[in-house]
């Protein structure tokens, strides 16, 4: 059984120099989504992991298209993540759906993710 390296009292997110797992979309123009926030985490000292919510096809003109991958997939991403590279926060970004949300809720829950912080953008 693999816990998260920090407890649930009060903490900076700010301070955190470990592993940060992004929930989030993937913005192909690079600006936004996921992309975005590995720079963010590295810039900040810390890893980002990853688990893909949905991909799209945007540029700086716009969203033209989005794509969720099956919610099974995101699922796996999520767990297989936290049994390797356990956590120190949770960024949540892009949920392209209800069943997206739903399946994201029930990972925090799972996994008593308690770090976490919301940016999130829903279709």
């Amino acid at each position: 059984e693999n816990s998260p390296r920090w407890t649930c009292d009060s903490k900076d997110i700010m301070a955190i120099k470990g592993n940060v797992l992004v929930i989030a979309g993937s913005d192909s123009g690079g600006g936004a989504g996921i992309q975005a926030d590995i720079k963010a985490m590295q810039a900040l000292g810390a890893f980002a992991t990853t688990a893909v919510t949905a991909l799209t096809a945007q540029n700086t003109l716009g969203v033209h298209d989005i794509h969720a991958p099956p919610i099974e997939f995101l699922v796996k991403q999520i767990d297989v993540i936290v049994n390797d590279l356990p956590p120190d926060a949770v960024k949540i970004g892009m949920l392209a759906n209800a069943a997206t949300v739903r399946a994201v809720v029930a990972a925090i829950a799972r996994h008593g993710f308690c770090g976490v912080v919301g940016g999130t953008a829903t279709r």
